[in-house]
């Protein structure tokens, strides 16, 4: 029995073994490609742990004092956020790409195994302190946005960089063509610090990127549609405080500050306005026109006194929609006023025209008319020095003035019963007046339309 109990036991130490075997190789193997994937990681923070054992990252990473730094900028636009019309500010969404070269961030590839490029904290290099100049918000949150990015770093001293930005910027709009205005407002951008002969910044490109997500929803935006965006340089001269397109002399260049200009052209959407507001315009001032050719005067005075309420109405509505901020006048708020007193000239003009037509007839017609016109005829004659109904050959000035101080009252009263009598120079009067206006309407909607 322990013959047979033997070679049993030799054959369970065999597979025993085999396995420890096996099981050594496995783990030995594993251990390999730990080991492979180690040193890597190794490597990694070693070339950073070198890079930033004396590096600083409040200076300007040159090693020449006196050389320039020049800094490549790229911006997407992704997200309009508000457009505020009270306050005349924008809020928008994107990224920016930044270019520049950092003469202390570079290394030989094959000591630290082939590696070429390094992600590194951003708040552990220098960056380019780009802020919004033109801020409504708080002027840090271009650096509050940029501080948790990150970098990708070249064994050359390539430098790239992405920040996110979120920027509050201040406008200047101007609402005269309300509602069909187009606006730009721009996104200004410069450092704080460096001036133009230590930190050079160039548009890589002269147009921005509009990436906007849902494109065909985000285009508008409270009641704006984005159009178009473009960028361009302008120096601003810290001294004199004022800015030029062109380039700066060499030796001005430490007054100058370069500040990119990135502008998103907007135009208002209001399709409603025309139904809603500019209709009903138009109609009141042909109802203002059209009541010179009805017969009946107190129709035509019910009619202007319905218009007159109704634009009162329609001028309450649309100021309402005006932002308070507006400076210039709009165009169609003066054609507003324009309407307003044709109206009221109009309802005087017919009550005039009505009481000359009553004239003579027994009918109370206004002293007040009557005695202006006479006033009117009497300094006429008066400038004149004309007489009436005698000749004026051997007369002397004083015969004159006593004859046109006689003769003019007749006169006067004789004009206005004239036209007081006589429909016919009447209604030519009315048909005058309503081609008068029709005119000035036409004059003031081309000037509005132009």
């Amino acid at each position: 029995m322990s013959s047979i109990a033997k070679p049993q036991l030799r054959n369970l130490n065999g597979m025993f073994m085999r396995k420890v075997i096996i099981s050594g190789v496995a783990f030995s193997l594993a251990n390999e490609n730990i080991t492979e994937l180690l040193p890597y990681q190794e490597i990694l923070n070693g070339l950073e742990r070198s890079l930033l054992e004396t590096y600083n990252h409040h200076h300007r990473p040159v090693k020449d004092e006196n050389q320039g730094l020049i800094v490549l900028f790229f911006a997407v636009i992704q997200h309009i956020e508000e457009v505020n019309e009270e306050h005349q500010t924008m809020t928008v969404h994107g990224f920016q790409y930044l270019l520049w070269n950092d003469e202390y961030l570079s290394w030989n590839p094959e000591q630290f195994n082939g590696v070429n490029r390094l992600l590194m904290h951003s708040w552990h290099i220098w960056k380019p302190d780009l802020i919004l100049y033109n801020a409504a918000g708080h002027a840090d949150d271009s650096i509050r946005y940029t501080f948790y990015q990150h970098s990708w770093v070249e064994s050359n001293g390539r430098v790239e960089h992405f920040p996110m930005f979120r920027y509050k910027a201040s406008c200047k709009f101007d609402f005269t063509d309300y509602p069909y205005d187009v606006q730009s407002c721009p996104v200004i951008l410069g450092s704080w610090n460096y001036n133009l002969k230590e930190l050079d910044v160039r548009p890589l490109d002269r147009k921005p990127m509009l990436n906007l997500f849902w494109e065909d929803e985000k285009v508008i935006v409270s009641g704006w549609k984005v159009i178009d965006v473009h960028m361009n340089v302008s120096f601003w001269n810290a001294m004199t405080d004022q800015e030029r397109s062109q380039w700066p002399p060499e030796e001005e260049h430490a007054l100058h500050f370069p500040l990119i200009y990135i502008w998103i052209k907007m135009e208002r959407y209001a399709p409603h306005f025309t139904i809603s507001v500019l209709l009903p315009t138009l109609i009141t001032s042909f109802i203002t026109v059209v009541t010179f050719c009805m017969a009946s005067f107190n129709k035509a005075v019910v009619l202007l006194a319905f218009n007159l309420l109704l634009q009162t109405v329609l001028a309450e509505d649309m100021l309402s929609q005006l932002p308070s901020s507006t400076a210039s006048i709009p165009r169609i708020v003066k054609y507003f006023a324009f309407n307003l007193t044709a109206t009221v000239l109009a309802m005087m003009s017919l009550v005039v025209i009505e009481t000359m037509r009553h004239a003579g007839h027994g009918v109370n017609h206004c002293r007040i008319l009557e005695t202006l016109c006479i006033r009117f005829c009497f300094w006429r004659s008066a400038s004149s020095g004309t007489t009436v109904g005698v000749e004026s050959e051997d007369l002397s000035s004083a015969d004159t003035s006593a004859l046109n101080m006689e003769n003019s009252p007749l006169r006067s009263a004789w004009v206005w019963r004239m036209f007081s009598q006589n429909s016919s120079t009447l209604n030519v009067i009315k048909i005058g007046l309503a081609i008068a206006l029709t005119t000035l309407y036409l004059i003031m909607i081309i000037a509005y339309l132009r």
